[in-house]
């Protein structure tokens, strides 16, 4: 930050970025990269949130059933909204009393 501080308006206005590398880390090697387009994509599935809701507990997801009705779960990312009725949720923790270790983490 010390060497940015010295830097003028107009060279940062006009100098290459590569130049401008250089003389800001002149001990370092710089390598800049091949540019590639952005891809924005989501890793969220069904399966994903379902693990999720089970790390969450039983309890916790009773709670949120009692007061909602169900339970709706928004991706952050992506947008796509989950919804698990009170079937699903009761079907969810079952399967994972009945799978191979047989209880859940929470």
């Amino acid at each position: 930050s010390a060497l940015f501080a010295t830097l003028r308006e107009a060279e940062l206005a006009t100098a290459a970025p590569l130049d401008l590398l250089r003389r800001l880390f002149a001990e370092e090697t710089v390598r800049v990269a091949e540019s590639r387009p952005v891809r924005l994509a989501c890793s969220c599935s069904h399966a994903g949130i379902s693990a999720m809701l089970l790390s969450l507990g039983e309890a916790e997801m009773e709670s949120l059933l009692k007061e909602q009705g169900r339970v709706q779960v928004t991706c952050e990312f992506c947008g796509r909204v989950y919804d698990f009725s009170p079937a699903d949720v009761h079907e969810l923790f079952q399967a994972a009393r009945t799978a191979p270790g047989g209880k859940t983490r929470h």
